[in-house]
């Protein structure tokens, strides 16, 4: 009896259910896969982009008249890529002088790329040109610092300020209003004729940490609370008050806007929010599995990135020591979890790339040049933008893009899918799944109903067990052709069965179901 297993998609990978719990469709492993469309497939691999003079350990996108740009910063040296080209834009006044964990943070404000990196004096890139150094944020206060700055309306934000040596790490600084266009003209909170100012906010020990701007809020959060900022209407610019108390960011860049609200990775939750109501979205075992996950003495690593035209936000984080190397992926739209491996990088940014340029890619060791295959330099120009994910490890092996491809910079990766504990026994008269662990089956084949490439091989693999939740006695695996196979004869008998796609090549498929040849042999 064929035992048909559709909407493979609709639930994505489930972990705060026991496999034997969960619906016939969901599915309780898997990785460098994602679920679209009540499908599951292969999710895309990356391409090499550039390679970088220095070891990159922040990357930033900065779009400026037509040209797309993308900075990479070492710690010492800062440079910016366009199209083929690259150049070194650290400050004419020499090498920056902050380590390993004064990790360099900000964004484009009224068309100009503004960081810092809480040691040296906050940079900005004005205008944006390979032929333009860093230069020093201008009318910004003398023996000052700041962890983080970043962008609220006409006034750029201040977060964890030094000054003369001394710390106030829940100290909200704010500039003088910018015209756009413009740079703010004073940093001065004493002058009454500014709208510059600053406050500790006093409530709470816990440091800042970031801030991410929501509609007509600048929300900042701490490690364990978020606070809301919002223009004031009177003398005192800005009014502060507490949002939440128990939704806090694990670390810098841990969260992303997206819509109208925001994600969060938390210090111990992964959540959702609006600015007045939050949910968590991440399930009990997900999200216990990615606390378990998370090497905890370089958590403080882990940055959230979205993937918009996919829909997906990936929380990278690193398993084991300092670099990324896992992501946990959430679709948005689905409301889907998955996992995928990361190339171990240090550090991830939001991209747009043409279409066309995803085929030879800077330093790809094509025969052609992007110059001599295009009339169009890479980032230049708008054809059909694609909004996708740049990373790079710590070391000048190469800034990769995430991409149409299918291979993991010209190398094949592994990808699967696992279901355990199914105790489909057959078929009702309405279509429906009879489930019914009491009964022993025999699996005598398996029919995949996948969308690839004629030749695209896929492992298979079927197992047995007698005890929800225990051991997977394995079969040897078989192989299904697409174009060749439908059906695929293997032998399996116990209460629950497990089954396993696997591909290990180069190719894109997509599994929306399948069909299990199940024979009920009656009660243990």
């Amino acid at each position: 009896m064929y035992v048909s297993i559709y909407n493979t998609g609709k639930r994505g990978i489930v972990k705060d259910i026991p496999a034997y719990d969960l619906p016939p469709e969901a599915w309780s492993d898997g990785q460098n896969v994602r679920f679209k469309d009540l499908s599951a497939m292969k999710c895309n691999g990356y391409s090499l982009a550039a390679t970088p003079s220095v070891a990159p350990y922040a990357l930033f996108y900065c779009p400026s008249e037509g040209v797309r740009y993308w900075v990479y910063a070492g710690l010492e040296k800062i440079y910016a890529i366009a199209g083929a080209s690259q150049a070194e834009i650290t400050r004419a006044s020499g090498n920056y002088a902050g380590g390993i964990l004064d990790i360099w943070n900000g964004a484009m404000f009224h068309g100009m790329l503004v960081i810092t990196n809480g040691v040296d004096n906050p940079q900005v890139w004005n205008p944006p040109s390979l032929s333009q150094r860093l230069v020093d944020l201008p009318n910004w206060p003398a023996n000052t610092v700041a962890k983080v700055i970043r962008p609220f309306k006409n006034f750029l934000i201040a977060l964890d300020v030094t000054k003369s040596g001394t710390r106030d790490s829940r100290l909200v600084k704010w500039s003088h209003r910018a015209d756009p266009g413009t740079l703010p003209s004073s940093w001065d909170e004493t002058d009454a004729s500014k709208d510059a100012g600053e406050v500790t906010l006093a409530e709470g020990e816990d440091q800042l940490i970031d801030a991410l701007q929501l509609g007509d809020a600048n929300i900042i959060y701490t490690e364990l609370s978020a606070w809301k900022q919002t223009l004031s209407g009177t003398s005192s610019i800005f009014n502060f008050r507490k949002a939440f108390e128990t939704v806090g960011m694990l670390a810098q860049g841990c969260g992303v806007r997206f819509g109208k609200r925001h994600f969060v990775v938390t210090q111990d939750d992964i959540v959702v929010h609006d600015g007045t109501t939050v949910q968590s979205v991440a399930d009990v075992a997900m999200r216990k599995w990615f606390f378990q996950n998370l090497d905890s003495s370089t958590f403080y690593l882990t940055r959230a990135v979205a993937h918009r035209d996919n829909k997906e936000i990936w929380v990278c984080f690193p398993s084991s020591g300092a670099l990324l190397d896992m992501a946990l992926v959430w679709n948005w739209v689905e409301n889907t979890w998955s996992i995928r491996e990361l190339p171990d990088i240090r550090s991830v940014t939001e991209a747009i790339y043409e279409i066309g340029a995803t085929e030879d890619l800077w330093d790809s060791g094509a025969d052609l040049t992007w110059d001599e295959e295009s009339t169009k330099q890479w980032g230049m120009g708008r054809m059909s933008p694609v909004n996708s994910i740049l990373m790079s490890p710590a070391d000048t092996s190469g800034i990769v893009l995430v991409d149409s491809s299918y291979q993991a910079k010209g190398s094949n990766f592994r990808s699967y899918l696992e279901r355990t504990d199914l105790a489909v026994a057959g078929m009702s008269r309405e279509g429906q799944i009879i489930v019914d662990p009491t009964k022993v089956k025999m699996l005598i084949g398996i029919a995949p109903r996948v969308i690839a490439d004629a030749g695209t091989e896929l492992t298979i693999y079927v197992g047995s067990q007698d005890d929800p939740g225990g051991d997977v006695d394995w079969a040897e695996p078989v192989t299904f052709k697409v174009g060749t196979d439908t059906y695929k004869c293997v032998y399996r008998t116990g209460r629950y069965l497990a089954v396993r796609f696997e591909e290990t090549a180069d190719a894109a498929w997509k599994l929306q179901g399948y069909d299990l040849d199940v024979v009920p042999l009656g009660e243990l």
